[in-house]
């Protein structure tokens, strides 16, 4: 380390909750167990009426923020202004870290000699009961985020970590997200050339169930992410198309049940919905154009083919 770089040391934690009572305990006691604590965590509660205040209140560490907000974007957007530590961790109410040592590697990692803006990690999905449902799949090539963050998002939120100064640089949450504002903020930190580090570790778990935000709104969560995806790319990767196809036809949610472990009952259905969403999404002149000038860029280039082996051009 430089001599002239003050070493990273403490850590805010913010937690956007409402109504979770059934699994805020376990979110709040793997950050209570941390090896390095917290300097402060913020749960931003706008109103439960179940045990959830009650519960976050029990908790000496825990500053609660009863105040009434616009929804989880805005909840942890007050957050991030009010974050003192030098690094920022966001994790929600019904998720958890994986162990008791996860604050304590990470500093390590933003300390060593590259001096990364942001570490991301692995993760698990779990179900209600706390149960592994499998691994999450997570983009281990930070080099290649430029570009793979138009076909995939590859990284898990509760099991990223940034600095401080990262919010100052790329600024807050996109307000009128509802699914895919911590996949848009991933996308806005690359474009501003946000530094980030991959870290070859288990650091939280993501709960993956029926009534989840997420799961309980699938078809939603792809509208919203494809909009958004044309607003920055200026086209849909025909990945995320595929997979909004499969929901559409098969109900595939691309979490628990995936093209890969689940049999396509009607893929005639699912290649003609998929004709539709291309058709849809980036049949417009402009974006035609975005794809014919990026023709050879990772990317762009797989949506091409898939759109010049329709005709769709």
């Amino acid at each position: 380390m430089k001599k002239n770089q003050a070493t990273i040391e403490t850590i805010s934690v913010l937690t956007p909750s409402f109504n979770q009572a059934h699994f805020l305990d376990e979110c709040l006691l793997s950050v209570k167990n941390q090896t390095v604590p917290p300097i402060e965590h913020f749960v931003f509660d706008p109103g439960s009426t179940d045990n959830s205040r009650k519960i976050a209140k029990s908790y000496p560490h825990v500053s609660m923020i009863t105040e009434k907000d616009d929804g989880q974007s805005d909840a942890v957007n007050k957050g991030f202004k009010m974050a003192k530590g030098d690094i920022v961790a966001w994790i929600n109410s019904d998720d958890c870290f994986e162990h008791s040592r996860v604050f304590e590697t990470v500093l390590s990692r933003f300390n060593q000699h590259d001096r990364p803006d942001i570490v991301y990690g692995k993760g698990i999905y779990i179900d209600e009961n706390g149960k592994k449902l499998r691994d999450v799949y997570v983009n281990n090539d930070s080099d290649s985020l430029s570009w793979r963050l138009q076909q995939e998002c590859g990284i898990l939120q509760p099991a990223l970590f940034m600095r401080r100064e990262v919010i100052n640089r790329v600024g807050l949450l996109t307000l009128h997200l509802q699914y895919c504002m911590d996949y848009e903020y991933w996308i806005r930190c690359v474009k501003k050339k946000i530094r980030f580090v991959y870290f070859d570790e288990n650091l939280a778990g993501f709960r993956f169930y029926k009534f989840n935000k997420t799961y309980g709104s699938r078809g939603k969560s792809y509208g919203e992410v494809c909009d958004m995806l044309l607003e920055h790319f200026g086209y849909v990767n025909s990945r995320w198309l595929r997979a909004y196809a499969e929901f559409n036809v098969e109900k595939i949610d691309g979490v628990l049940k995936t093209r890969y472990n689940t049999k396509i009952n009607n893929p005639d259905n699912v290649e003609k919905e998929l004709c539709r969403l291309l058709h849809a999404y980036n049949s417009n002149p402009d974006t035609l154009n975005v794809l014919r000038t990026n023709s050879d860029q990772p990317g762009y280039r797989d949506t091409f083919i898939d759109m010049a082996e329709r005709n769709i051009f």
